[in-house]
């Protein structure tokens, strides 16, 4: 089955997002606010839309097609764009709520930091900003979507 963009359920894409990014079934129910009853059906719904299982179950847990960690890429640019043209404008950092999350050595914190971070905050006075320190587990994250590549 072919499917345009005129037939695609397009609200469907943060739900994929979330889907792909947690692997789970029942943790992306929960993130996204549904059941875990109706995020199987919208993985059922995406699957069709795409022509791809998206998600398969392994012994080690679910695991992403290939097709899958295509589009999981792609969504790290087009949803931000998306939310850019719905909200309109030009990017206002004196207005902006974004939360921004950077993981990163205390080395790079006090040589970059230092300079860096008053300069932000005078500019974006409501940006959230989290600073996590560097862990073996970061790179897992990354690769999971938790933390995202800049």
């Amino acid at each position: 089955m072919t499917v345009n963009i005129e037939n695609a359920d397009l609200n469907l894409l943060k739900a994929l997002d979330v889907l792909l990014e947690e692997r789970h079934v029942s943790r992306a129910a929960a993130r996204f606010h549904l059941s875990q009853s109706a995020m199987s059906r919208t993985l059922s719904r995406l699957r069709e839309t795409f022509g791809d299982e998206l998600l398969v179950r392994t012994a080690q847990g679910y695991e992403l097609t290939p097709r899958a960690r295509a589009i999981q890429q792609e969504l790290e640019f087009i949803l931000p764009r998306l939310r850019a043209l719905v909200r309109g404008g030009e990017f206002d950092p004196a207005t902006s709520t974004d939360a921004i999350r950077v993981n990163c050595t205390d080395y790079a914190v006090t040589v970059i930091g230092t300079r860096l971070f008053p300069r932000l905050f005078e500019q974006a006075p409501h940006l959230s900003l989290t600073v996590e320190p560097l862990s073996p587990r970061t790179y897992e994250e990354i690769e999971h979507g938790r933390v995202r590549r800049v």
